[in-house]
């Protein structure tokens, strides 16, 4: 994001710290599970930069890599296409997407959009099992800083805005939101390798919690308006 929270759409699974590709083979016997797993493994190489912009997506070196034949390769390269995280070659093949500063405004611009009407609709609806939640996840950030683990805090920051998603009960977000997600992976890796930030980021998703709570839907959205600017914002400085 459909998967569990934290990994909907695919994406960073918490734990999986260390080199992607040079990993474990993927052994399951169903193949539309080994797509999956193939899939999976090769959107987190490039979220965490093992296949940076430009890197040829070669079937054959991949599938012996991951220890599985070229079709679930070839389809999963396929899907990275659909999903932007990588582009045709010329002569044939595929190569890992760039992603430059008008595409990380855009990302941004989208999720603030629809992110604004998802706090402003929950300030006024929200659960406390939701709040709960909410605030476990928030929680579980501390020891990830701690320990200063930047692929779990990737995963775990997807999961507190999909909780927000989901504790909305819009089945509409989630089909809206997930194809973009790929892209928003790639973007936090980057930007949680900010020290600063990470602290801020997560401070940030307090305060929205305690507007959502408090039932004010116009500082949520303010909140959350400006949590996603900076993080645009830091960002594209950083890659300019």
């Amino acid at each position: 994001m459909a998967a569990a929270a934290g990994t909907a759409g695919g994406g960073i699974v918490p734990g999986q710290e260390g080199p992607v590709l040079g990993g474990p083979v993927i052994q399951i016997p169903d193949a539309a599970a080994v797509k999956r797993a193939v899939l999976d493994r090769l959107r987190r190489a490039i979220t965490v930069g093992e296949m940076p912009p430009g890197s040829r997506l070669r079937q054959t070196q991949l599938a012996a890599a991951l220890g599985v034949s070229r079709m679930p390769v070839r389809d999963a390269i396929s899907d990275l296409v659909a999903e932007g995280l990588a582009v045709p070659a010329s002569g044939g093949g595929a190569v890992v997407s760039a992603l430059s500063q008008q595409d990380m405004h855009d990302v941004y611009a989208v999720r603030a959009t629809l992110e604004v009407f998802v706090v402003r609709e929950l300030a006024g609806a929200v659960g406390s099992e939701q709040i709960r939640q909410l605030r476990s996840i928030c929680l579980r950030s501390k020891k990830l800083i701690a320990n200063d683990q930047r692929e779990a805090l990737t995963a775990l920051d997807k999961e507190f805005h999909w909780a927000l998603y989901r504790a909305t009960g819009n089945r509409f977000l989630e089909s809206a939101l997930t194809p973009m997600w790929a892209q928003v992976d790639r973007i936090m890796y980057q930007i949680l390798q900010m020290q600063d930030y990470i602290y801020l980021a997560w401070d940030e998703h307090a305060a929205i919690v305690d507007a959502i709570e408090d039932q004010d839907p116009d500082a949520a959205g303010r909140l959350m308006q400006l949590h996603l600017h900076r993080a645009a914002e830091r960002l594209i400085e950083e890659a300019g």
